[in-house]
């Protein structure tokens, strides 16, 4: 089954998309299952990696850029794009750009995502 989200767009922000995805497909095993594109758990690594890939791909980015979440208060303006096969590189709880075509992957557990946009 292919990855699931459920797009959104914002009225007069054509330039700025978001996607919620919605793990409903089966790819991996154990409690992780079921689309899950975090390598920071203990499911199959080639199984998430493959998640990463076909999300990035249904999504019709490039480029993916994700961060690790450490709940405190640091934002990472204009991070650098990571490989689906890589864990990300730095400590932050936000992200910023404005390069075109560069998704900023959020994962939401126990902590509720903003999203600002600007027609710019």
């Amino acid at each position: 089954m292919p990855v699931s989200f459920i797009p959104f767009v914002f009225p007069g922000v054509d330039n700025v998309r978001c996607a919620f995805q919605t793990r409903w497909q089966e790819a991996g095993d154990g409690p992780y299952a079921g689309g899950n594109i975090s390598l920071a758990t203990a499911d199959d690594r080639q199984s998430v990696i493959g998640n990463r890939r076909e999300l990035r791909a249904a999504l019709g980015l490039r480029r993916m850029a994700e961060l690790n979440q450490v709940h405190g208060d640091a934002m990472i303006f204009e991070p650098e794009a990571v490989e689906p096969d890589a864990v990300p590189r730095c400590d932050a709880d936000g992200m910023a750009t404005s390069q075109a075509g560069l998704g900023l992957a959020i994962k939401t557990a126990d902590c509720q995502s903003i999203l600002l946009a600007h027609k710019s």
